[in-house]
């Protein structure tokens, strides 16, 4: 017949020196994960904090001249994986205003082109445009390149104020706070 009462204190003799390493193994992936947390946190408010200074220079930046706009923090995090970082709500909020961003930057870009076509072309005027002079009605004779120059630029400046407005909504919501 077995004697419980012995097995049992064979058990625990033998168990007892393996309880203070596996409690000690458990301590430190507990401490470990903590730290690991902790940093995270850290590295989250600098990408944040970095972000809403990239986007507050890309808030001032649309003034009507037609200038690009700065993407390296973004294009930052997502390569470096910081985005894993933040909410999915706030991923997605800031990828609108980006793909926004990226769009301006692209139009502005095609502005400047046509805008170094029309200065360089040697074509004679031939598209009578309306304007106004001294609250007159005139006809402008333009080139092709100059007229296309013009047609975007006015484009660019309309979609100015919209993304400005995208952005300084974006800057006030409360994702800043970590």
């Amino acid at each position: 017949m077995i004697d419980w009462a012995q097995l049992t204190e064979s058990l625990i003799e033998w168990l007892l020196p393996l309880f203070p390493p596996f409690f000690g193994v458990l301590l430190a992936f507990a401490v470990e994960r903590l730290w690991k947390r902790r940093e995270e946190s850290k590295e989250k408010q600098k990408f944040l904090k970095s972000i809403k200074k990239e986007l507050e220079t890309c808030s001032s930046r649309l003034d009507g001249k037609g200038r690009l706009m700065p993407t390296d923090m973004w294009n930052y995090g997502i390569s470096s994986g910081s985005i894993r970082l933040l909410s999915f709500e706030t991923k997605i909020a800031l990828a609108k205003i980006y793909t926004a961003i990226q769009f301006y930057n692209y139009e502005a870009k095609r502005v400047r082109d046509v805008s170094i076509l029309s200065a360089t072309t040697k074509e004679k005027p031939r598209i009578p445009v309306d304007a106004i002079y001294e609250d007159k009605p005139i006809k402008i004779l333009m080139t092709h390149p100059e007229f296309l120059h013009t047609l975007l630029s006015d484009n660019l400046r309309k979609n100015e104020k919209g993304l400005r407005d995208s952005i300084n909504k974006l800057l006030k919501q409360n994702i800043w706070d970590c």
